[in-house]
């Protein structure tokens, strides 16, 4: 059709639509029309068309809300779905992965304390000091790399410290091994007491009291010695003002590991540095649950019940 033939034909389509429309709006008007009546009062009919009106929105508006209402809320179903299939799969991948986690990790463990056994079982067949040596730093290496992937797991470690210290001669390497120790016990203090804890650091001597005043303790220094120091721990809450020990700090201790359980928190008391006849100790304070319990009399990590927690 050539643009002549739509000017031509152009009124006749207006008024086409025109006429529809028309028809379109008296057909709605007589939805709302009310047959008069020579005895029907005007102004009851103009009531009846208010009413019939106001009917008529109000029904309208009532399918629209529900109508609204419904769509909404199947809306809302199928987003509940979709989080929900959502959550469900990052579950399922949180726990493999966790699982993967600790497989690559007992792996990890295994392979590095075999190496490290067979490094110190190696020793025997070396004659030369410069050979015991280099394998003593190979050793100090494992050890490190075992402490800071393993640092939050509760496998006492301490034992290993212990003898390679023992085989030492020289200080500077008894110094780098203990370093290493402190280290992994600084970075486990930190997490330890990252939300509701407290770790700080004195100087202590023979019959120095601390005054643990947030948990109802006290720890007093019993002996300040070159590699350890002794203590013991009095509740101050408790009947009877109950003490435990003495026990003995050194250099290799974690609060992870070596800590007294008091009521909800756990104490720690790790050694940092000898100073003659005085000693510089790190007090670390945490909630109990943040690491297990060990029942062994003769180590650090005991436990002191309040009387209102058996009863419970």
């Amino acid at each position: 059709m050539t643009s002549s033939e739509n000017r031509s034909k152009g009124p006749g389509f207006i008024i086409k639509i025109r006429d529809r429309i028309a028809r379109a709006g008296k057909y709605i008007i007589g939805i709302f029309q009310i047959p008069s009546s020579p005895n029907m009062d005007p102004a009851e009919r103009k009531l009846k068309i208010y009413d019939v009106v106001v009917k008529g929105i109000i029904g309208g508006v009532i399918v629209l809300s529900v109508t609204l209402v419904g769509t909404m809320m199947q809306t809302n179903q199928k987003r509940i779905a979709e989080d929900n299939k959502t959550m469900a799969t990052l579950r399922e991948l949180s726990a493999k992965q966790k699982e993967m986690d600790v497989d690559l990790g007992m792996q990890m463990f295994k392979t590095l304390m075999a190496h490290y056994l067979q490094i110190s079982a190696s020793q025997e067949g070396k004659d030369t000091e410069h050979q015991q040596m280099i394998l003593r730093h190979q050793q100090m290496i494992l050890l490190r790399m075992i402490s800071l992937n393993f640092q939050d797991s509760p496998i006492n470690i301490k034992p290993l410290f212990e003898e390679l210290d023992i085989q030492m001669t020289d200080a500077g390497e008894k110094q780098r091994l203990r370093i290493i120790a402190m280290e992994e016990a600084r970075h486990q203090a930190f997490r330890l007491t990252f939300q509701n804890g407290t770790s700080y650091e004195e100087t202590v001597w023979k019959g120095k009291e601390i005054h643990l005043d947030t948990v109802g303790a006290t720890i007093k220094i019993i002996e300040v010695g070159k590699d350890k120091i002794k203590a013991s721990l009095t509740s101050d809450v408790m009947p009877g003002n109950p003490t435990l020990g003495p026990f003995s700090v050194n250099y290799f201790d974690t609060p992870l590991n070596d800590n007294i359980k008091l009521g909800t928190w756990r104490i720690s008391l790790l050694l940092l540095k000898h100073l003659g006849d005085k000693a510089r100790v790190r007090v670390v304070i945490f909630a109990s649950y943040l690491a297990p319990d060990r029942f062994d009399i003769k180590e650090l990590t005991q436990q002191i019940r309040v009387p209102w927690e058996d009863k419970e």
